[in-house]
């Protein structure tokens, strides 16, 4: 959009009812106000950006007020003006209508190389067609690849070019290009340094020209097949001791524990004691009254789920759990004072607690210390004098889809620093907090069912930073 023209680029003098009252020059896209006045288009716009009033009788003036000055612009078309390009040299003068089909082709006109990447000044058109043909943009072709790049470019490409020819740099006779030089000298130069392909099964020829390497695999064949008959004898070794260990481990994948004599063990403790690395414990229907330590990663899994009771039998842990395990389907109950039921000491993200029964009469159902990251998922955790669970400073927890219910102090106590993902469970009918979030405590509660809490549902302390959405209050 242009601003107002000068009258000097106009054969004679221009009518004062054709200059603009705010740019005080020739109008430009002629726009009429509701109250007659016209203006230039850009200059009525401009004005209008700071006061929404006609500038010359200063009446109530918006945008969509304007129209445009048809009957003025049509006269300003008949006046015969200068050639814009009058300044380079034109002698041209005509009607203003016809003056753009003019510059479109004035010899006179200001225009751009016609080659991308060309930062030369514009140029006379009349002087195009010569920096045309001399740009240092011209486009040439590669003599090796035909494509066509700019002229002043053309030495750098064709030195990189990846199909200029050049000559092995072993001296062999052939010819390459830049491109297939690295695939020749691995694959093809015979005087490429290789290795005889049975250097991993002893050969000590670990240099060798490659037009060397046939003469010696010839030479060599019966060392060669020698080795490789030492070769497969280690490997059938190897291949039993493998077969030993599987079957080993086939016979050793299931271990049952049974009250009553009826599997390998008849206390859990004593299976937990003789089991190996990730072997499975299977617990028929009992009761168990005695406390475990898992010290190694295994499976500990009741035969039908909540019909093995597991109490500690002693003042202790019911289950301390210090390497990475599974417990599915027990049901635990701490009985003694001063003791948790389940104590997550492992610091990993392997451990898995799923769909057990969890209870305690004195401290918290489940404890998960500094570094841990266990999941707890699709269990009952309740009636504890203390918390359900209690992630203590720097833990973590993965604690989905468990009802957890009837804790004194809180369902879910989160202290400093702890960082736990709290999704889709029911955590309600704490004596006092559904859950209970410290100071400087983190974590994502999301999508979870929280109600009849005695005193709180939720209470966050100052300075404790954790995301609550999508919870059901």
């Amino acid at each position: 959009m242009q601003s107002c023209r000068d009258d000097k680029e106009y054969v004679g003098d221009v009518d004062p009812e054709f200059v603009c009252p705010i740019g005080h020059g020739v109008l430009v896209d002629a726009m009429m106000a509701p109250c007659q006045h016209e203006f230039c288009e850009q200059c009525i716009l401009e004005c209008l950006k700071h006061k929404k009033e006609c500038p010359l009788c200063r009446r109530p003036l918006e945008t969509n007020h304007l129209q445009k000055a048809f009957k003025t612009s049509r006269m300003l078309s008949k006046l015969d003006v200068y050639c814009s390009n009058r300044c380079n040299g034109c002698q041209w003068k005509g009607k203003s209508a016809d003056l753009k089909s003019h510059r479109d082709h004035c010899d006179h006109e200001l225009v751009q190389c016609t080659h991308e990447g060309c930062l030369e000044a514009p140029i006379i058109r009349r002087n195009l067609a010569y920096h045309v043909a001399n740009c240092p943009f011209k486009s040439c072709e590669c003599q090796y690849c035909r494509k066509l790049v700019p002229g002043c470019k053309l030495k750098e490409h064709e030195h990189d070019c990846p199909k200029r020819p050049i000559k092995c740099p072993q001296h062999c006779a052939a010819q390459v290009t830049v491109e297939t030089l690295a695939h020749h000298l691995k694959q093809a130069c015979p005087y490429t340094v290789v290795q005889c392909p049975f250097v991993s099964h002893g050969c000590d020829v670990d240099k060798v020209q490659r037009l060397e390497l046939e003469v010696h695999l010839r030479d060599a064949m019966a060392t060669h097949l020698e080795l490789l008959c030492k070769k497969v004898e280690q490997q059938s070794v190897v291949i039993t001791q493998q077969q030993t260990l599987i079957k080993k481990l086939f016979q050793r994948t299931h271990i049952v524990v049974d009250a009553n004599g009826k599997g390998a063990f008849t206390k859990i403790s004593d299976a937990v004691q003789a089991a190996e690395d990730n072997d499975v414990i299977f617990v028929n229907q009992g009761v168990f009254r005695e406390s475990l330590v898992i010290n190694k990663p295994l499976t500990l899994q009741a035969a039908a789920d909540n019909q093995v009771l597991i109490e500690n039998g002693s003042d202790s842990n019911v289950i301390v759990i210090r390497s990475t395990c599974k417990l599915i389907g027990l049901h635990l109950h701490q009985r003694s004072k001063n003791f948790f039921c389940v104590r997550i000491i492992v610091n990993d993200d392997e451990t898995i607690i799923e769909k057990c029964d969890v209870k305690s009469d004195h401290f918290s159902c489940i404890q998960i210390d500094s570094g841990c990251n266990p999941l707890i998922r699709n269990n009952k955790i309740h009636d504890s004098k203390q918390c359900g669970i209690l992630i203590k400073k720097n833990g973590k927890g993965r604690i989905d889809n468990n009802d957890i219910h009837s804790n004194s102090l809180s369902n879910i106590y989160v202290d400093a620093n702890a960082n736990p993902l709290v999704t889709n469970n029911k955590i309600h009918n704490s004596a006092q907090h559904g859950i209970w979030i410290k100071q400087f405590g983190v974590g994502l509660f999301e999508n979870n069912t929280i109600y009849n809490n005695t005193m709180s549902n939720i209470k966050i302390e100052e300075g404790a930073l954790p995301v609550i959405k999508n919870n059901y209050l």
